[in-house]
């Protein structure tokens, strides 16, 4: 029976962090799109450097985000993957 939890606790684990990664993967595109926006007021002269920079700052950190993500979803899948090859193994006991 802890076989199966486990196997159940990590499938799930896998799916949330795959979701993890769509959500700061639309999260940096947004960002990006901020910037381009940011970059654009200050070659008309309406803002100043500083409002660009603040913005590639905070892209910095969603970019990060995006990586521990990415990170923690490929280690839950192998750990979903490792949990399925035990579950095989495993002997059933009628």
């Amino acid at each position: 029976m802890e076989v199966i939890a486990s196997v159940v606790r990590s499938y799930y684990d896998a799916v949330l962090s795959a979701e993890e990664v769509k959500a700061a993967d639309q999260a940096l595109r947004s960002v990006e799109a901020d910037l381009q926006q940011a970059e654009n007021v200050r070659s008309a002269g309406l803002s100043t450097d500083a409002d660009v920079l603040s913005i590639r700052v905070h892209r910095a950190g969603v970019r990060e985000q995006l990586i521990r993500r990415t990170g923690r979803f490929r280690c839950g899948s192998r750990r979903f993957e490792r949990r399925i090859w035990v579950s095989r193994l495993t002997p059933r006991i009628a």
